[in-house]
């Protein structure tokens, strides 16, 4: 993504500086965030309407919370995700 001018950062449960990225991404300074899973629970982001989830997980709430994160709870917002499996 970054190769093709996105601008991107990596967030982390390691990070100090989550709030400042969820900031940035909020206000449209950041283009995208890359997590593994600390996205999963507890954080809402009402502008974030497309998202990629990498690898799925066998829980029944993790699968419905990672997307909750993207999929629009009320109906004007419009949201889009991919799931990619591997094989």
């Amino acid at each position: 993504m970054a190769r093709q001018g996105k601008r991107v950062d990596r967030y982390s449960s390691l990070d100090s500086d989550r709030v400042m990225l969820l900031s940035q991404l909020s206000s449209g300074n950041l283009d995208a965030l890359v997590a593994v899973k600390c996205l999963d629970e507890g954080v809402d982001i009402p502008q974030v309407s497309q998202g990629i989830i990498l690898a799925a997980d066998a829980s029944p709430r993790q699968f419905i919370q990672r997307r909750g994160r993207i999929l629009p709870a009320a109906a004007a917002k419009k949201g889009t995700l991919i799931d990619v499996f591997p094989p």
